[in-house]
């Protein structure tokens, strides 16, 4: 079995994409994941598969969540490897613990990531690097640099988490 980190997108925001995680961690453990822990109510999961495909588990959470919660919910999945090295690979002068990190469901495009670079608004600025936003802000709820800009900007589905929740999540994959 392995470990495998998932992100959803967007729920139990604002009223919106209502699911609660004792019925999500049931319907999980009915789709064959075991091990499935949550981590506050905004779409933090951590599992056990067999299977060695994120993007199948990826296509089984979300059909799951689809079919029970009737949400299209955007799924992103990968292992704690990535996770871990998406923190210690800061591309940034700032401290990690004081970025947010935004997580793209694809890779930025090299030409819409290059046509956005450098761009900061007050004292708000971002780094990207593949398929991760390395966000400098003094308050994300606040900045411009949210989820919708860079979803229109690369064209992908995004979502962010700050450090605190990361190294949780990591935290139970663990064991801790």
């Amino acid at each position: 079995m392995n470990d495998y980190i998932i992100l959803l997108r967007g729920i139990n925001v604002g009223g919106k994409n209502r699911i609660k995680m004792q019925e999500l961690i049931s319907v999980l453990q009915e789709h064959g994941f075991d091990k499935v822990r949550t981590y506050i109510q905004s779409g933090n999961i951590v599992l056990k598969s067999k299977e060695l495909k994120a993007e199948i588990i990826a296509r089984t959470i979300h059909k799951a969540i689809e079919e029970h919660f009737n949400c299209d919910i955007p799924v992103l999945t990968f292992d704690a490897g990535f996770l871990e090295r998406t923190i210690e690979n800061n591309p940034t002068q700032r401290d990690r613990q004081e970025l947010y990190y935004t997580f793209l469901f694809n890779h930025a495009d090299t030409t819409l990531a290059n046509a956005i670079e450098g761009v900061s608004k007050d004292q708000d600025s971002f780094k990207i690097d593949g398929a991760v936003v390395y966000i400098d802000c003094l308050a994300y709820g606040k900045t411009k640099f949210n989820n919708n800009y860079f979803e229109k900007k690369l064209m992908s589905h995004a979502t962010t988490r700050n450090y605190k929740t990361l190294k949780k999540l990591l935290e139970l994959v663990n064991g801790q």
